[in-house]
């Protein structure tokens, strides 16, 4: 679904680290320079700074003609970005790096927004780590227990304030890392140190868990079953102060998204892809080539969108369709 020379233009020598549904037919792809193809990099080096590395925004349109369907925006000195989309004044797909700053652009209108805390505040005390649509409002969670919402173009709304938080007694401890929703009445926070709380749009309540583990997804599904995963993939299926253990798996490295779509959870980092129905959480019965594609998950309007290192594949009415494999396409490439 992606030619040679859009490949080489838009995706090669970059490594996806997201991906966002926006419609069924508009996916958006981070991506993240992948220093290790420089010529300057031998294996013994150090990693470079974070804010160096060249970070890129890559739209997909299906539904337009295959020599308009990809574009990039590259974005330079940011830290790791995290992107979602907000349905607040105009359609917008929105990123924002672990440091607070905005990039957004759908509706006839892009560019940069600045820093969300420019005058450091606190309102954005920790690390950015998600943007989520619930409800059609973009959210967004930070460490430090940071939560805001987009109300519009460089304007956001923060509850960071109203959340308990000492820095002293809690910095290595709270969260947060993910959060999910019913509503803009019903949403689960999640994050370090078995951290879990609930927000019903004006009053916070710090849930019990039966685990400190380090928490790092969250899904609510329409059976009203909430799942929350953590340190080595463990993983919990619950809600309000009731948790039950469910899986632990001692995976090497927990799960990057959580989602639901077709009457199940899905669950991916990337080393692979899961499935949960119940109680039972197994490896994704898929082909081999959608495994390789594995890493992130993200799913609105009918169809779930896998992407990772090696590549990026959808599902729609029951079937897979791979996007690109970034091997093949690299070899074709002579990489």
């Amino acid at each position: 679904m992606i030619s040679n020379e859009d490949f080489k233009k838009n995706i090669l020598g970059f490594n996806v680290t997201s991906c966002v549904v926006r419609r069924k037919d508009f996916f958006y792809f981070l991506l993240r320079e992948d220093y290790t193809q420089s010529g300057k990099w031998v294996e013994q080096s150090d990693p470079p700074d974070e804010k160096s590395l060249r970070k890129r925004i890559v739209p997909f349109i299906r539904s337009k003609a295959p020599a308009q369907q990809w574009s990039a925006v590259t974005l330079t000195g940011q830290e790791l970005i995290v992107g979602g989309v907000s349905f607040a004044e105009l359609e917008q797909f929105v990123s924002m790096d672990a440091d607070g700053r905005v990039y957004a652009v759908g509706s006839g209108s892009s560019g940069l927004e600045g820093h969300v805390d420019p005058d450091n505040t606190g309102l954005h005390r920790g690390s950015t780590t998600r943007l989520r649509t619930i409800s059609d409002r973009l959210y967004v969670c930070a460490t430090g227990r940071t939560v805001g919402r987009r109300e519009g173009i460089g304007k956001w709304q923060w509850f960071t304030k109203d959340i308990a938080y000492e820095y002293k007694k809690d910095r290595e401890i709270a969260g947060f890392e993910d959060m999910d929703g019913y509503s803009e009445q019903d949403i689960y926070f999640v994050g370090r140190g078995g951290d879990v709380w609930t927000f019903d749009s004006v009053n916070w309540r710090k849930r019990a868990f039966p685990s400190n583990i380090s928490l790092r997804t969250v899904c609510c599904t329409p059976e009203s079953s909430v799942y929350i995963s953590g340190y080595e993939g463990e993983t919990y299926r619950g809600a309000g102060d009731a948790w039950k253990q469910i899986a632990k798996p001692e995976l090497s490295i927990p799960f990057k998204d959580m989602v639901w779509y077709e009457d199940r959870v899905w669950c991916t980092n990337d080393y692979g892809l899961w499935w949960i129905n119940g109680d039972k959480l197994e490896m994704a019965d898929v082909p081999s080539e959608i495994k390789v594609c594995s890493g992130n998950l993200s799913t609105r309007d009918g169809v779930l969108l896998l992407a990772g290192y090696y590549g990026a594949a959808v599902r729609e009415n029951g079937e897979w369709k791979v996007i690109f494999n970034y091997n093949e396409m690299a070899e074709k490439s002579g990489r």
